[in-house]
């Protein structure tokens, strides 16, 4: 390659860097907590969670028993496959000792 190639071509990536699209620098803003603006958000977070549809006791009762149930009978499996894969694991590792 020739001194001239060696400089074409470093000017085309030289135009190619320039021609980029360069981001403007924005000042960060900060968050506008005037008291009008926390009242708003109060105001509109209540009327929100008026409108949530709230558990009966007898239901989270009910679906904290579910949920109990089901990570004792997942514990439960997972334990009796830890216990039944060690086993191989020892198996394997005497027969070739």
């Amino acid at each position: 390659m020739s001194d001239s190639e060696k400089n074409n071509k470093g000017l085309s990536a030289d135009k190619a860097k320039d021609s980029s699209p360069k981001k403007a620098h924005r000042p960060v803003k900060k968050p506008n907590l005037s008291p009008q603006r926390v009242q708003t958000w109060w105001r509109e977070m209540r009327s929100e969670l008026k409108k949530v549809v709230w558990p009966t006791p007898k239901q989270v009762v009910n679906n904290t028993i579910i949920v109990a149930v089901a990570v004792v009978v997942i514990g439960a499996l997972i334990s009796v496959y830890d216990l039944g894969a060690g086993q191989m694991v020892s198996a394997i590792i005497s027969a070739f000792k």
